[in-house]
């Protein structure tokens, strides 16, 4: 593959995909200057890797949200160890019941930002994107067994932001 197959594939790609890996990004995220460096950092990720990129379209997406997944999760790592080093990892707080709208919102976010990236980029595509379990294994190229305990796990790590009790 010459570089000006490899400069049209990479164009093919970034057409058919950059969208829908923004609109994964910023759900994940929650900002949109985030969510655009991650995509970027993910494209060039394939830029160098090109070859490993599997040729079916389908595929393909797959390999570029497994990608960014991976940009996301790498982020969230040096951000952790950063908030490590100033000494200021916390847990996040339940809020009661009587918590307004805003500050709820602030809850889940940070619950959802302390998931392993993998699992929050299943909740978003399942939560907020509607997008069937079937449908979210395919994409992210892992078993429906996988994507149904990831959204088990998510579930159980929101109840308390949610103000749910546990009857265990």
């Amino acid at each position: 593959m010459g570089s000006d197959d490899i400069q049209r594939r990479l164009e093919g790609l970034f057409r058919d995909h950059a969208s829908q890996l923004f609109r994964l990004a910023i759900r994940m995220s929650g900002r949109r200057a985030d969510a655009e460096d991650a995509v970027q950092e993910a494209f060039v990720r394939a830029a160098r890797s090109v070859h490993s990129i599997p040729l079916p379209p389908d595929r393909a997406g797959a390999w570029l949200a497994r990608t960014l997944i991976n940009v996301q999760r790498d982020r969230a790592r040096r951000t952790r160890v950063r908030q490590r080093a100033a000494g200021d990892l916390g847990a996040a707080q339940a809020i009661a019941s009587t918590a307004s709208q805003p500050e709820l919102n602030s809850s889940i976010r940070q619950a959802l930002e302390a998931m392993p990236a993998k699992r929050r980029a299943i909740v978003v595509m399942h939560a907020i994107e509607g997008r069937t379990v079937p449908e979210i294994a395919v994409a992210l190229s892992v078993s429906q067994v996988t994507v149904r305990w990831h959204l088990m796990q998510a579930r159980k790590a929101l109840r308390p932001v949610l103000g749910v009790v546990d009857r265990g």
